[in-house]
């Protein structure tokens, strides 16, 4: 009987030793390669609407997808293409992700083209259209119908929605000057007798509230769980909001930083970040996942306060990588867990991973690997057709994919996504100066358009006769590049006859 007594006695300790360690394990904060208080915030950026690069084609035939699956995308079939992420809509694939991603990689593309923003302001304003729909988050009736707010979406957690929303928002702002959103706002409809209203203010002091309240300053998506990607998000839309003159948020922003650099970093392996931590019990899910770290720096970069951190970050991150997963030996066909700690959350394509770390590495200036990325996503699961060209996944993945691979391409091509959120387009500059309202036939592509001085610099291709619908810009006195017989201005449209692609200077 002693023998038994002391066989459980040492049983049980070495039980609560385990419980112990596993608990401290959760429990022990490890700071990511990066001091945890942040320096001086870096200064502003210089003109990036001055001269910027044109698009190159194969940006300008991802963004033909991403038009096709958006503005031009027919209602009836709508249903077809936008199927990802079943009834519920609570995955990691669901439309809120393709819609964000999407739109996003719009906005890069667009600072090719600031003084023609048409093309991206009617992708934007379809996926904002798409993000409000509530069946992108009807979801909030799962985790949140308990709740006093309910069904308000954006009220209480699910930054995993309103941070998408917010960052969408801004951007749309801050690369075509359109404030409509900012100004007669939005409502999300639950039924005929629920509309709740607001604008982008509201919900930037709305997520605000969520961040001062937090004993972290990150905010919840799931019930219960903060994730670092999904918080990133949030506050590259407060931080574009206040480059525009907007508001203040650097409190919440510097206290949600120093937070994670201090407490996000791995432990165990399995990538740079953490994968998650609950703010109830003040514990760390401490292993993390590789195409989550994409996600995570790249959309650290814009608002970082030192874009130096970045880097480093980015380098502890593919450590992690399996890189022989992305050789020219390997088509990619297996998937990669999400998270091989935690049981359940399921795989992605190989194609997918690549196609969110290919832009993290551009951001973080790491060309050497966003080129072999790049390289083997075009290898291998690049599709080329009718001249647009998108990521071959089954739906769950493709527009996404697609969307995060333009990211790539734009960041290689002179966009940045740090410039677009710090330095965002003067609020007078469409008012100011002469731009480019529209442009007929719908299928000609605008690869470069800004001011050089007074005049317009336009490279446009189009099979024939373009048509460009001119603001601020009440005579044209010549059009460098084409024929005096080539071109006639009436009213506000210039009619010009094209045979190809053309780099044109339009002169008052």
């Amino acid at each position: 009987m002693d023998k038994a007594r002391r066989i459980l006695k040492r049983l049980a300790i070495i039980i609560v030793i385990l419980i112990a360690v596993v608990y401290g394990a959760l429990w022990l904060r490890w700071p990511l390669p990066a001091k945890t208080v942040p320096g001086p915030e870096a200064g502003p950026h210089a003109n990036w609407w001055d001269n910027p690069r044109p698009m190159s084609q194969a940006e300008a035939e991802a963004l033909r997808f991403i038009s096709s699956v958006t503005w031009q995308l027919p209602p009836e079939d709508s249903s077809g293409v936008w199927s990802m992420g079943g009834r519920r809509q609570t995955g990691v694939s669901s439309i809120r992700y393709h819609a964000a991603f999407a739109g996003y990689a719009a906005a890069l593309a667009g600072m090719h083209t600031p003084a023609c923003p048409e093309l991206t302001a009617k992708i934007m304003r379809s996926l904002i259209a798409r993000m409000l729909d509530k069946f992108t988050w009807h979801y909030v009736e799962y985790y949140w119908r308990e709740e006093k707010t309910f069904p308000d979406p954006v009220a209480f957690e699910n930054i995993m929605y309103s941070g998408h929303l917010l960052h969408l928002l801004a951007y749309y702002e801050a690369i075509t000057g359109d404030d409509r959103y900012r100004t007669a706002g939005f409502d999300f409809v639950w039924d005929e007798s629920t509309r709740i209203h607001y604008d982008t203010m509201k919900l930037a002091e709305t997520i605000a509230g969520l961040m001062r309240s937090s004993d972290c300053g990150g905010v919840c998506c799931e019930p219960g769980l903060v994730f670092f990607p999904c918080n990133n998000h949030p506050q590259v839309g407060l931080l574009a909001l206040e480059a525009m003159g907007y508001g203040s948020w650097e409190k919440e922003r510097r206290r949600w930083e120093k937070f994670a650099l201090s407490s996000f970093g791995t432990i165990f392996g399995g990538g740079a970040f953490k994968l998650l931590y609950m703010p109830r019990y003040k514990i760390f899910v401490p292993r993390g996942v590789p195409g989550l770290d994409g996600w995570s720096v790249l959309w650290y970069y814009p608002w970082a306060s030192d874009p130096e951190r970045v880097g480093q970050v980015w380098r502890r991150a593919a450590a992690h990588i399996d890189w022989t997963a992305f050789s020219d030996s390997n088509p990619g066909l297996t998937n990669i867990p999400l998270a091989d700690c935690c049981g359940g959350m399921g795989e992605v394509p190989a194609a997918v991973v690549a196609a969110f770390d290919f832009p993290a590495a551009a951001s973080a200036g790491d060309l050497e690997s966003a080129a072999l990325l790049k390289d083997w996503l075009e290898r291998f699961w690049l599709e080329r057709t009718n001249g647009l060209a998108y990521i071959r996944t089954d739906v769950k993945g493709q527009i996404a994919s697609t969307a995060n691979y333009l990211i790539g391409l734009s960041l290689l091509n002179g966009a940045d996504s740090r410039a677009l959120t710090r330095h965002p387009l003067p609020r007078d500059y469409f008012a100011t100066g002469p731009w480019i309202e529209s442009v007929l036939p719908e299928d000609a592509t605008i690869y470069c358009a800004y001011r050089s001085g007074s005049n317009l610099a336009v490279e446009v291709e189009a099979p024939g006769e373009v048509v460009l619908r001119l603001k601020n810009m009440p005579a044209v006195r010549r059009v460098e590049g084409v024929a005096e017989s080539a071109w006639k201005y009436s009213g506000t449209e210039l009619k010009i006859t094209l045979a190809g692609r053309k780099k044109i200077q339009i002169c008052p």
